[in-house]
């Protein structure tokens, strides 16, 4: 058809469609875009081009193709859907949300706008709205293993840890090698204070997983938590030895070390965390590193970086009226 016509809009729309789905979506965004050359105003060729922009990562000009189909129809449930992808990409959560519930509004059963929209409401810290958006998904789809996760997460967020580990439970029910939730269920189950518990679910999620640098990490927690410092230390190197540069790793491997005086290895780890927090890379927490340096500039730059790394800074910041002197 498009020999005989080459600037024949369905062909190059259908044709650019079949590409983005075989995986070409250099080629989709090429012939998307020479269909809407013949046909400007199709809300559905802007849609399929925004698809094909944003599987390339071009979530700005992808956003840009959904307004222009919005504006040839504005209730277009899977432009609005798309709309607040893109959005929730590019981190505006606030506008993603507003996209989500438009999509909503019009599909209010639809599984993925409600998961969506409860992501961007636990990017915004909106725990309880997100709580609410994943309770609207779950209750048609109880068997959503993820969005169990996530509220799960947002219980957790609210300090909630016994709701949460009900939600990791229900998510567990569904997907027993699920190693994110064997992880975050050790993680509610240590601020419920059940230590063993907590160890028994990291243990089972490293099981599933021998390489999760996260359950790694909790497991050294928890366990230089109870005391077996040994044990701790060695779960936190090889959390290094799976990401060379995990927050806080180095800091809590040198601090275990010292807690079990092994005095072959603890030094050196020290030496080499002077260096990386004198770098200003997120090393240590504060405290434990008063016994790595003596030096007050160490110590204050150690303080900085967790401070930053914990609370970042709000972006716009709340008060925005005049700096108190």
């Amino acid at each position: 058809m498009l020999k005989a016509d080459p600037a024949q809009f369905d062909a190059l729309h259908l044709l650019g469609v079949l590409r983005g789905q075989q995986g070409s979506a250099t080629e989709a965004v090429r012939l998307i875009s020479l269909a809407l050359e013949q046909r400007p105003d199709s809300a559905e060729a802007h849609l399929n081009l925004g698809v094909a922009l944003g599987k390339l990562a071009r979530h700005r000009d992808a956003l840009a193709a959904y307004d222009k189909a919005l504006a040839e129809k504005p209730d277009y449930f899977e432009v609005l859907l798309n709309r607040g992808n893109s959005l929730a990409e590019l981190g505006r959560h606030e506008e993603a949300v507003a996209s989500y519930d438009r999509a909503v509004a019009l599909r209010p059963d639809h599984v993925n706008a409600w998961y969506n929209r409860g992501n961007s409401l636990r990017a915004l810290r909106r725990y309880r709205d997100a709580i609410a958006s994943y309770n609207k998904l779950l209750a048609t789809r109880p068997d959503h293993a993820d969005a169990l996760l996530n509220r799960g997460n947002a219980f957790r967020e609210l300090n909630r840890h016994a709701e949460a580990l009900a939600s990791y439970e229900q998510a567990l029910k569904l997907r027993p090698d699920y190693a994110e939730v064997h992880n975050n269920c050790g993680n509610a189950l240590q601020s419920l204070g059940r230590s063993a518990d907590a160890l028994a679910s990291y243990d089972r999620a490293l099981a599933i997983r021998p390489d999760y640098a996260n359950a790694l990490h909790n497991r050294g927690t928890i366990l230089a938590k109870i005391n077996r410092h040994e044990e701790a230390a060695r779960s936190f190197e090889q959390t290094l030895a799976i990401d060379a540069n995990y927050n806080y790793a180095l800091g809590a491997a040198a601090h275990s070390h010292a807690q079990a005086c092994n005095w072959d290895r603890g030094p050196r780890l020290e030496r080499q965390l002077q260096a990386e927090v004198r770098a200003d890379r997120v090393a240590s927490l504060p405290f434990p590193f008063l016994s790595v340096s003596a030096s007050p500039s160490d110590q204050l730059q150690c303080a900085r970086t967790f401070v930053r790394d914990r609370y970042p800074a709000v972006v716009p910041p709340l008060w925005q009226g005049e700096r108190y002197r």
